[in-house]
């Protein structure tokens, strides 16, 4: 599914049954409701949305009412998004990704939510470094890894912001997250235990 522009639209969906696999949405421009990936009573997985865009309305990976949400992708570009961002919905939610490149989003970022509530198991949310801009969401929610990557020829010393939350309780207690901070392989070498980026 492709959605570029045109009049706004209601529930925009990937691919619908008693399972939802390797389902893909693409935003280039306009707003929906919500864009959802797959959606399924069963699992729903595999599943990607990628934002090419500014865009108005909800992305969720995947939606399932009695199965796992597991395993799908958002890649959201140097874009606007009016909403919020949610990685699987279901009575489980493992192994989403939420990928950030630049990217602005006035809502929360959810990596995983089970049972209506923000959890699973072992989402990410991945900053990917942006010459351009950094990226900046409301919150984010429901994500247990927090992976930063850093472009070819980053510096110990390097003090450019990667990401900004603009709606965040004063006080962010990340000290659940598994934190990661990668670098291509040549430049891997620079960063030594105590360095500060």
């Amino acid at each position: 599914v492709h959605i570029d522009g045109g009049t706004p639209l209601g529930d925009v969906i990937g691919g619908h049954g008693s399972t939802a696999t390797n389902n893909t949405v693409t935003v280039t421009n306009g707003s929906a409701a919500a864009v959802i990936g797959g959606q399924s009573t069963g699992d729903a997985t595999g599943n990607v949305v990628t934002l090419g865009g500014n865009f108005t309305g909800n992305l969720t990976g995947a939606v399932s009412t009695t199965g796992a949400a597991s395993h799908n992708t958002l890649d959201l570009g140097t874009f606007d998004l009016a909403g919020n961002v949610t990685g699987g919905s279901g009575t489980a939610a493992a192994g989403n990704v939420i990928a950030l490149r630049g990217t602005h989003v006035t809502g929360t970022v959810t990596g995983g939510r089970v049972g209506g509530t923000a959890g699973g198991v072992n989402n990410t949310l991945a900053v990917y470094y942006n010459a351009a801009r950094s990226s900046e969401i409301g919150d984010f929610a429901g994500v247990q890894n927090l992976h930063f990557y850093l472009p070819a020829g980053t510096a110990p010393s390097e003090t450019r912001t990667m990401l900004t939350l603009t709606n965040a309780p004063a006080v962010k207690d990340i000290s659940t997250l598994n934190l990661g901070v990668a670098a291509v392989a040549a430049d891997a070498r620079a960063f030594r235990r105590g360095d500060a980026v």
